[in-house]
Formats: structure tokens, sequence, C-alpha cells
């Protein structure tokens, strides 16, 4: 079992999937339609496990930066398309995920890429490693081979 961490591990905002659950569209104006999972491995980015086979799922375009820059992101990502509550143990690295088929890379107040680390059996060890720099506000958690986001973690 993990230990309690210093930062908080940040799941998409609720309202954001209720959106675009209510409207169809995503960030991009792409429409989403319901589909069902037939395939392991596909996470949710709200409830920060994965998706069984049978249960409906979106498949969005979805950029965790809030400003446009040359670091800005775009990419595929999936959310359940019925219900679900986001990820709560937020001192704790979602056990559903391998942390070594992850990739981390932090980033300053700007934005801007700081370092990355490819993941590591202890995620504790390497979300300490990157916040040692003092410039580092948030790392992004992805997808070590698609390259998909998958969630955030702050400082706490």
């Amino acid at each position: 079992m993990s230990r309690p961490i210093p930062y908080r591990i940040v799941p998409l905002p609720l309202q954001m999937v209720e959106d675009v659950r209510r409207t169809g569209v995503d960030c991009l104006g792409h429409r989403v339609t319901p589909e069902v999972n037939l395939e392991e491995g596909r996470p949710c980015r709200l409830t920060l496990r994965y998706i069984r086979k049978g249960e409906r799922l979106l498949l969005l375009s979805h950029s965790p930066f809030a400003h446009d820059h040359p670091y800005r992101e775009i990419g595929p990502i999936f959310v359940l398309a019925d219900g679900g509550q986001p990820y709560a143990d937020i001192h704790r690295f979602p056990p559903d995920f391998d942390p070594t088929t992850r990739v981390f890379r932090s980033y300053d107040a700007a934005e801007r890429i700081v370092d990355a680390r490819v993941g590591a059996p202890d995620p504790d060890a390497v979300i300490a490693d990157l916040f040692a720099n003092p410039r580092a506000e948030c790392i992004h958690v992805r997808s070590l081979t698609y390259g998909c986001y998958t969630f955030r973690i702050e400082r706490a």
C-alpha cells in the first residue's frame, strides 16, 4: 500500500465530463457518441480506473492546459459515458494504473515543461523527485506507449 504523499491526484473535473455528456461535444467541438467498450486497457480520466468490457464510454479530445502555447497538447481520452464519481483517494497513486507504464512530466506556472521521467515501481519517489525542483507547479501523467493524458498531480 502506498504511503500518503504531500500532493493530490486531480482527475478530470466532474462538471466538464457532465457537460460533454450533456452536449455530446468536446473541447474542440467534436461530436462524441457513446459506444460500448469492447477492449481492455481504456482508462477513464474521471474515475481513474479502467473501463470494463460492456460499459459505455466516450472518446473525446482534451487538453490539460489552460493557455494556448507550443507545449499545449490536445489528444484523445476516454471517460465513462454514464455515471462514475471523480477519483477520491487523492493522496494515493491510482491503483489501477501501473506507474511503470506512465511518463511523468512536470510543468511550471507558465505551463512550460520543466522535467520528465519514465515511471518506476514507486510512483511517490518519481513525484517527489520532480517536485524537488521548485519551478515544478504540477505534473501530468501520460501513457508511456500512446502518450495520452491520464491525470494531473498538484502540490498539496
